[in-house]
């Protein structure tokens, strides 16, 4: 893909395992395999629910090694932090049926730019510096004090930064009372606003979030997708990229 390939600003959503690094070789696959199928299964909920398109769907779910990333087409931005949880409660799920991600799973929800770019095996993948700084938010957050015990009292967190969450809230129009209702039903909660530098001098500003964690959740449709409801489903296969 030539140098000049366009960049979107869309969701990033970065899935990081904790302690990863210190589990047995087994286990290691084990967990990496749960947080995987946990994705595909959210994305093809969400994108069968939405009525999504073809070219409207979840664009990559990209491994790193500990965990992945998740790029959502900018057509579905602001679902982001809804989407990190209703990960979070799938995994949490399946590590009791299973004894999986025993070490936990922190998830950074972000709004940011993405550059597709073909790979060494030839499929298409993301950089840009919403990747960058979704790592660079979960750092800065593991450094702030009232964070790092948060985050180290529960097995899966979900930060949102100060961009996502402000995309996030402009799903809450007065006439969306689906996603209100929603949000209440799951007992949705925020923090306040942290502040944190990274190691670069950047200033990361972000929400830890939450929600019942017993709930099996299917987020509802995007705002921008309500519309399909009158809609025949579409038949495209939109299975999710990996």
């Amino acid at each position: 893909m030539p140098a000049t390939a366009t960049a979107i600003t869309t969701d990033i959503i970065l899935a990081d395992l904790v302690g990863f690094s210190c589990l047995p070789d087994r286990q290691q696959l084990r967990a990496v395999e749960a947080i995987q199928d946990a994705f595909r299964m959210q994305v093809a909920l969400v994108e069968a629910g939405a009525r999504i398109r073809a070219n409207e769907k979840v664009l990559a779910l990209i491994p790193t090694g500990d965990g992945l990333y998740c790029i959502f087409h900018p057509a579905l931005a602001g679902y982001g932090p809804l989407f990190a949880l209703s990960i979070r409660n799938l995994l949490l799920a399946t590590s009791r049926t299973a004894k999986m991600m025993t070490t936990g799973i922190h998830l950074v929800a972000h709004f940011g730019s993405a550059i597709p770019f073909q790979d060494l095996t030839g499929k298409r993948n993301y950089i840009g510096s919403g990747l960058n700084d979704c790592a660079h938010l979960l750092r800065a957050a593991s450094s702030d004090p009232h964070c790092r015990k948060v985050l180290s009292a529960n097995r899966a967190v979900i930060i949102a930064s100060a961009p996502a969450f402000s995309r996030f809230r402009s799903l809450l129009s007065p006439a969306q009372n689906n996603i209100r209702s929603f949000l209440k039903e799951v007992k949705f909660t925020t923090t306040k606003v942290f502040s944190n530098q990274d190691k670069h001098g950047k200033t990361h500003r972000f929400r830890i979030l939450d929600c019942s964690p017993s709930l099996s959740i299917i987020p509802p449709r995007p705002v921008a997708q309500q519309m399909r409801m009158v809609s025949p489903p579409s038949t495209t296969n939109v299975s999710p990229v990996i």
